[in-house]
């Protein structure tokens, strides 16, 4: 029993070399064969995405036409005017005669300015009152 198993593991671990022996050179017909198929698959998988994007540049072509001729959304557009690439120019400046007029802040901002100056007087009175006048 253990011969017979014995037998039958050699001859499953020596069945590939002995598969063919008068072609020694058969894994290497193998290999040629499967990247020649790898090879077409890639080839057929190139054509399909190239037919994909044809596919895709006519809808977005067409897409481009209808929207500049205003066929989108039911038909051309009741006003009659079609739709133009916008024109990109910077308006011209408008000057008036006139200048325009002065804001009348001037008092308030006068007014402001002594404020800030009363603040600024007390926040060093109270400083020079802490440190006696010494150098920080």
């Amino acid at each position: 029993m253990r011969v017979v198993l014995l037998a039958f593991l050699i001859a499953g671990l020596a069945a590939p070399a002995l598969a063919h022996p008068h072609d020694p050179a058969w894994q290497r017909r193998e290999n040629a064969e499967a990247m020649e198929r790898e090879a077409d698959r890639a080839r057929a998988a190139a054509r399909e995405r190239e037919a994909f994007a044809r596919e895709q540049r006519a809808r977005t072509e067409a897409t481009i036409r209808a929207m500049q001729d205003g066929e989108l959304a039911g038909g051309p557009s009741a006003t009659g005017l079609t739709w133009r690439a916008p024109v990109l120019a910077e308006p011209a400046p408008v000057r008036s005669a006139q200048p325009a007029p002065v804001p009348e802040l001037t008092e308030d901002a006068a007014r402001m300015d002594a404020l800030m100056a009363d603040a600024m007087a007390r926040s060093t009175a109270r400083v020079r009152a802490m440190t006696g006048d010494r150098p920080r």
